[in-house]
């Protein structure tokens, strides 16, 4: 069941996944389209994630944005005010004011990860959660097994230390494998979709992925691209098939009303 509708505010959005976002050129969304994103969730009774790029938007967009329930999605670089910050490297931590009650990214490479295991513990004994995410993680071989296992013992003790001051931490390394009772995936094209400034709604939230559908503005399907993706989840067939259905409504319309 869709539950999330990603809006990505600019091609050069930051990345919070294992996916890097190379797009150097700015490219904003159109108002009209980002409008028309936020009526499409209301209907479709989804949650919205706002995703930032690390220059600033012209205040028409953060009054449109500031109109509906979200959560905000941004990178260090834009000073830390989102609820869910991405620092891009380790280092970010240096130059950003970690802040109560806020969900940080770490996105890192595994040599980095593994140098510099001490101030990835530090930060998590600063936050409230963290999200570690290894950006070259299919470069794993058998010998670093060792150097990644070293690393959780590492975190465990730093998160240890950190219950037995009173402070609940929360890791997605650690914490939440300890909860699960099932299989825990991404959930793009499952649970999540992706609306990016081109119109166009996509199966991952990274631009330049092959697969995607329909043109946000007329809402018509035109096609499907099968490159990097062999196989769509059935869950968002349906939500496709629901989606067909309502072709008919005119959203591009109902955003002029509002």
């Amino acid at each position: 069941m869709m539950q999330y509708l990603v809006i990505l505010l600019d091609d050069t959005s930051v990345s919070f996944c294992h996916y890097s976002n190379d797009s150097k050129e700015s490219n904003l969304m159109p108002i009209e389209t980002l409008k028309a994103g936020i009526v499409f969730a209301m209907k479709e009774n989804l949650n919205i994630q706002f995703v930032y790029p690390c220059h600033k938007l012209p205040q028409e967009y953060l009054e449109v944005i500031d109109r509906i329930d979200h959560t905000n999605i941004q990178p260090a670089c834009r000073g830390g005010n989102g609820e869910v910050i991405v620092l891009n490297d380790i280092d970010d931590t240096e130059t950003v004011v970690l802040r109560h009650g806020v969900s940080y990214v770490l996105r890192i490479d595994k040599l980095t990860l593994f140098s510099k295991v001490d101030k990835v513990c530090e930060l998590l004994q600063q936050v409230m959660r963290l999200n570690v995410v290894i950006t070259d993680v299919e470069t794993f071989k058998d010998k670093d097994i060792p150097l990644y296992k070293e690393f959780l013992n590492k975190l465990s003790m730093a998160a240890e230390l950190s219950f037995s001051k009173g402070k609940k931490v929360q890791c997605n390394l650690l914490t939440d494998r300890m909860v699960l009772d099932k299989m825990n995936n991404c959930g793009a094209g499952d649970t999540t979709i992706t609306l990016a400034p081109d119109g166009k709604f996509y199966i991952f939230a990274i631009l330049k992925v092959d697969l995607h559908f329909g043109t946000f503005g007329q809402f018509q399907i035109l096609e499907f691209f099968f490159g990097k993706c062999s196989a769509i989840p059935a869950k968002f067939l349906q939500f496709l098939y629901r989606l067909l259905i309502q072709l008919s409504i005119p959203y591009m319309e109902l955003s002029r009303d509002r």
